[in-house]
């Protein structure tokens, strides 16, 4: 079951998919592949439909939350909504590497996932805490030069730069999907950009 991060008492009610009605509505954290279907949605409303269908649901009472559709909310829950979204930005936004986590080409950067991975529910489960990252040489890059869209190429991302510690696992789509959100946006956002983006070192030697 995914952990709750916010609950939302609406302006006007909504009617769920199973036809009864509530007044509240509750989001779960996103994993990274509650986000996916995201990148590829071209609009805001889109996006605010997908993430909607992905980690929220109504309650209403003690029943067990059900899924209802975006288009139920009234513009002011609406808004209350991509509030809760921005807020999940802003919480990662907060997520700093240690200085000593490494730069990914003299020593790998070694990151500490803030909600650890379970690979099942079994009480001897594989639980993964920390990923590994660092540079490739061109020889290895072509899939990710070559890779389509956020998702793929953050799924190409993790699969050639990253090593699982603490297991012998591989790193599949069902790991990367399973990242929490905060995990996804500091390791999309503090650490790809050291390994595959540039950081202007170059310097022109020529005017012509």
């Amino acid at each position: 079951m995914p952990k709750e991060y916010a609950r939302l008492e609406l302006l006007q009610e909504v009617t769920t998919a199973a036809g009864g009605k509530s007044k509240e509505i509750v989001f779960y954290r996103p994993a990274a592949k509650d986000l996916f279907a995201n990148f590829e949605a071209g609009s805001t409303a889109k996006r605010i439909e997908q993430f909607v269908s992905a980690t929220v649901r109504a309650v209403n009472g003690g029943t067990e939350p059900v899924e209802f559709k975006a288009s139920e909310l009234s513009s002011g829950d609406v808004m209350e909504v991509v509030d809760v979204l921005m807020s999940l930005n802003r919480d990662a936004d907060k997520i700093e590497l240690p200085e000593d986590s490494g730069d990914g080409i003299n020593a790998p950067i070694i990151y500490t996932l803030q909600h650890p991975i379970r690979l099942s529910a079994a009480e001897d489960a594989d639980v993964i805490h920390q990923i590994q990252f660092e540079a490739r040489r061109l020889g290895e890059l072509t899939e990710f030069l070559d890779a389509a869209g956020e998702a793929g190429e953050f799924k190409v991302f993790m699969r050639l730069f990253g090593t699982l510690l603490g297991t012998r696992l591989p790193m599949t789509d069902a790991i990367i999907g399973a990242l929490d959100f905060s995990d996804y946006y500091t390791i999309r956002k503090k650490i790809m950009g050291k390994l595959v983006a540039s950081r202007e070192r170059w310097r022109r030697t020529s005017t012509s």
